[in-house]
């Protein structure tokens, strides 16, 4: 299972971007089946995961009661495997939560995107232990981290005329005033594409090592975008942090 923060619907070609090219989640999507209506119970990754992982809704009473100090319900995930993930938020509800084990992710190297590095780091780890951790679950900050695709992803998806996207790697947070600069907006729109395309690149080799470990057709694989990015609607750009 593959969990991306912020990777919305709108950056991705199987749900209908025309403007960014996701060609392999967009395979993966062809032959798989699509969620196209769901509910998210929160505007937090943290609630969804919880959700995802309890099997509860926030609004259940096993949630209801919990504090930010309780222990969360426990986890529906009985089968033991194994976490991998850059958020450390995500770590300490997967500590406790779920059954196996919980590692979170080194930085990645000078060379290497965010989510580049945490697949190699996942299987890197899962391969060594898969005995006994049969499932994996990938959970990457996605959006949430930094924006270190490489700068001529983001360009890609400019024709002649546009402006050059900008090249910050924060990701940007912002209410939108009447009358602003719609370059703005196009830019930053640019810096999301350019992480979706990063990702997906990555999804690609996700796809070959299973190949290469022999092992995909025992496999059920499984993406999900945890909340989406907003790139204006309402007036708003990006999403508060957690």
């Amino acid at each position: 299972m593959v969990t991306v923060e912020n990777l919305g619907t709108n950056l991705v070609g199987a749900y209908g971007n025309a403007i960014t090219p996701t060609p392999h989640i967009d395979r993966f999507a062809a032959k798989a089946l699509i969620a196209d209506q769901f509910w998210m119970d929160g505007c937090s990754a943290a609630t969804v995961l919880t959700s995802m992982w309890t099997g509860f809704h926030a609004s259940h009473p096993a949630r209801r009661s919990s504090t930010d100090s309780a222990k969360p319900p426990d986890g529906i995930i009985q089968s033991p495997g194994l976490l991998v993930t850059d958020s450390p938020e995500a770590l300490r509800l997967g500590k406790s939560l779920l059954t196996g084990d919980a590692i979170l992710a080194s930085p990645p190297e000078p060379h290497q995107t965010a989510f580049s590095s945490l697949a190699a780091q996942a299987f890197e780890h899962w391969i060594a232990r898969m005995d006994t951790l049969p499932w994996l679950w990938i959970h990457s900050r996605g959006l949430d981290g930094p924006w270190d695709a490489p700068y001529e992803y983001r360009c890609a998806m400019c024709g002649d005329g546009d402006p050059l996207p900008p090249n910050e790697t924060s990701p940007p947070r912002a209410q939108l005033k009447p009358g602003s600069d719609p370059d703005i907006l196009f830019g930053w729109a640019c810096g999301a594409g350019g992480q979706a395309m990063a990702i997906d690149e990555v999804w690609e080799w996700l796809e070959s090592a299973l190949q290469q470990l022999e092992i995909a057709p025992q496999c059920l694989v499984a993406l999900a975008g945890v909340l989406g990015y907003p790139l204006g609607e309402l007036g708003i750009v990006g999403c508060e942090p957690n």
